[in-house]
């Protein structure tokens, strides 16, 4: 049955109706089940999460329990605050309150100075072990609380040896630079001063030609020879004549030799002189022999009041200048300290030293005596006394000393032994005084000088000390 153009166009027109309603109730549908779903959803997370804060707050609360519990002065304080965070401290299921009460207990933390050196050690640790695993690639260290000590201190010990090498090499390549500025400033120095002292025609920003180097070097080496044969006299100057120059104007040939050869005519002229030289008498003798036993018994009194013997304010140690006949000092070698028995025995050398020189016979009692007054302290003495016969025992040993005709410094006789000097212990055994500070006390004195070699008692026995004093303050 055929349908007529009128009855198709109007059944399209109703379908076409239809199928959009139809749509849109689906659509409907959909969107009210995805919204059910949401809903669930939420419900859902809000039980999570509050089942989750919950837990949160039941840790933060085993926390706290556990930090009250913990010292934080003890040095296993920082390993077991970090054990107890990791065991109870989550970040996202803790309330807004409780994440607060740990920031304030935490910053408390990081401010004690235990968890401070802790976490400073682990990241010294750290940069360590990553030093280690670059030169390491088969023992790697990748934890640090579960490697064994050993391990830990190799990759210690080889990362402070590589910081001290990076220092080392950076300290030499600071102070070759330095030398090497250092030491192009002295030449310019120099080849000023060649300048001006020879007229030369080069000028200052010449410095660094060839030519002008030669030059002065030329003039350096004239110079040193100059002044050998100088020294050397006529003797030199056939010497000074065989210098040759070299073809490429660097110098001259045999400066080394030319010097040799006249150093050993000044030698040889010297010896000359020596034997040449009169010969002492039997008083420059005896007084350059007496001179050194008095330079000798001075440090040894010297060295004596240093360790404490003070004849001046004790009875005791006054009986030694009572003490004149040998068998009454055989009797001290019994009762008394050795430093007073050295005290005496330097004195009575002293004594000897002096009235030999100036009698030349047999010393009675009451010259001992005598001089033993003039020269060694007593009981009584005040301390400018005391300073007045130190002065003069030192006096009258120069004045024996210029009678031998021989200086000093001829490196003949006894050496003069340094002072020595201890720490001053009280009666609680505690230091009152150091060495360094008794030394500094008999330069006050006046018993040493700048620059003298005194030793100093340490653990392993005397060391020597250039003694150099300490500034005086300033009013």
């Amino acid at each position: 049955m055929s349908m007529s153009g009128k009855t198709f166009l109007a059944a399209f027109q109703v379908g076409s109706r239809l199928v959009p309603d139809e749509i849109d109730r689906r659509v409907s549908r959909k969107k009210i089940n995805l919204e059910k779903d949401l809903l669930r959803i939420k419900k859902e997370v809000e039980e999570k999460k509050k089942e989750r804060e919950k837990i949160g707050a039941e840790s933060f609360n085993n926390f706290e329990t556990g930090f009250n519990s913990l010292d934080l002065n003890s040095t296993d304080f920082p390993s077991k605050y970090k054990t107890l965070v990791s065991n109870n401290i989550t970040g996202i299921s803790m309330s807004p309150t409780a994440k607060a009460r740990f920031a304030d207990v935490n910053n408390t933390v990081e401010k004690n100075a235990i968890y401070k050196a802790w976490i400073d050690n682990r990241n010294n640790a750290a940069v360590a072990a990553t030093a280690w695993n670059k030169k390491h690639p088969f023992k790697q260290i990748t934890d640090l609380d579960n490697t064994a000590p050993e391990i830990l201190n190799a990759a210690d010990d080889d990362f402070a040896k590589q910081q001290q090498e990076e220092k080392d090499t950076a300290l030499r390549s600071k102070l070759e630079t330095e030398g090497e500025v250092k030491t192009e400033l002295e030449d310019q120095a120099k080849f000023t001063t060649f300048l001006q002292k020879t007229g030369s025609p080069y000028k200052p920003e010449d410095f660094n030609k060839p030519e002008a180097q030669n030059a002065m070097r030329r003039n350096n080496q004239l110079e040193e020879v100059r002044d050998l044969a100088v020294e050397a006299g006529r003797d030199g100057i056939p010497i000074v004549k065989r210098l040759t120059l070299k073809k490429d104007g660097t110098g001259y040939n045999n400066v080394f030799d030319v010097k040799v050869e006249l150093q050993e005519i000044i030698d040889k002229k010297k010896t000359d002189r020596a034997h040449k030289r009169k010969s002492l008498t039997e008083s420059q003798g005896n007084a350059l022999s007496y001179s050194e036993r008095m330079r000798y018994d001075n440090r040894v009194i010297d060295q004596m009041t240093v360790k404490g013997l003070i004849p001046e304010g004790d009875t005791l140690n006054t009986l030694l200048s009572e003490w004149g006949s040998e068998s009454k000092v055989d009797f001290f070698n019994v009762v008394v300290e050795p430093k007073y028995r050295q005290f005496k025995t330097a004195a009575d050398n002293f004594i000897r030293a002096v009235l030999r020189k100036e009698s030349g016979a047999a010393i009675s009692e009451s010259e001992y005596k005598g001089a033993f007054r003039d020269y060694i302290p007593r009981l009584g003495d005040d301390p400018a006394t005391v300073d007045q016969k130190r002065n003069l025992r030192l006096g009258v040993t120069n004045v024996m000393r210029r009678i031998s005709s021989i200086p000093w410094d001829d490196g003949v006789g006894i050496p003069e032994q340094p002072l020595q000097f201890s720490p001053v212990l009280g009666d609680d055994g505690k230091v009152e005084a150091t060495a360094e500070e008794q030394a500094q006390k008999y330069f006050d004195l006046g018993y040493i000088e700048p620059g003298d070699i005194v030793e100093v008692k340490v653990k392993g026995g005397w060391q020597p000390m250039e003694f150099k004093p300490k500034p005086k303050k300033k009013p």
